[in-house]
């Protein structure tokens, strides 16, 4: 059947196909330059801070399961690199151009170097590996307040997702987790996602910090009657590989409206 995720996009889609018929884990990945494997490459870089030899293997083989196009799996390296650098030495990415600019050095001529080296002019906020990632480390150098840098990813539209998601990591790898509000950690198993945290820090020899502040009690709920009505309204692009996605995108919508 279908992966039970909460909004698989078709790369994922068409690997689970693929593995149900039996073909290999490492050859099941479309050739999809997308970028939804890219924020799995934050855990390599967390992981693999001190091996700099497995590290940018481990984030390639994260991508490639779904995501096998050479764009992805680089964007995917770039990413890992980017993260293992600001825990190593938060001061690598006070200046995150410089920093893309040397990965971009030491890897393959692609999309991905040209993206990088051209971080100033990153305007594109397409769901593609290679501009994701030039969105996020432009967004991160234009706003130095960490928190201003993650809602501006969050409230620009388009791959919002995973471009948040990315900024997050990277200013959460330079200033730690006392660059979020409280209210930011007051998500889904965050006592576990802290210890696991912990953990990975201790194996590598890296210094545990703890968070200065706890997360304070939910905002009250406001009476309905107290809101004013908001009207939402969203276009379905039903062309090509996104038309399996129609139902997905309803259910989803449907599922918003009802929480």
């Amino acid at each position: 059947g279908r992966p039970t995720l909460r909004a698989p996009g078709q790369a994922i889609v068409e690997t689970v196909e693929r593995l149900q018929t039996g073909v290999p884990w490492y050859a099941a990945g479309p050739d999809s330059f997308g970028n939804a494997a890219l924020l799995r490459a934050v855990a390599d870089g967390a992981r693999w801070v001190t091996d700099p030899a497995w590290r940018p293997r481990s984030a390639a083989l994260g991508a490639v399961v779904t995501h096998a196009h050479p764009d992805a799996v680089a964007a995917s390296v770039a990413l890992a690199e980017l993260v293992a650098a600001g825990i190593a030495d938060p001061d690598a990415l006070a200046d995150p151009w410089a920093r893309a600019k040397d990965v971009a050095d030491r890897l393959e001529p692609s999309p991905v170097t040209d993206a990088l080296h051209a971080l100033p002019r990153a305007r594109s906020n397409q769901p593609v590996a290679h501009q994701s990632l030039a969105r996020a480390l432009h967004l991160v150098h234009r706003h130095r307040d960490p928190r201003k840098a993650v809602l501006a990813a969050v409230n620009q539209g388009g791959a919002s997702d995973v471009v948040a998601g990315i900024v997050g990591a990277l200013v959460g790898a330079r200033h730690g987790v006392d660059a979020f509000p409280d209210a930011w950690l007051d998500v889904e198993h965050a006592e576990r996602i802290a210890r696991r945290a912990k953990r990975l820090a201790k194996a590598q020899g890296l210094p545990v910090t703890t968070r200065k502040t706890t997360v304070g009690p939910r905002p009250k709920k406001l009476d309905r009657s107290e809101v004013e009505p908001v009207h939402l309204w969203y276009l379905i692009d039903r062309s090509g590989s996104m038309a399996p996605l129609q139902t997905a995108v309803i259910e989803g919508f449907n599922g918003f409206l009802a929480e």
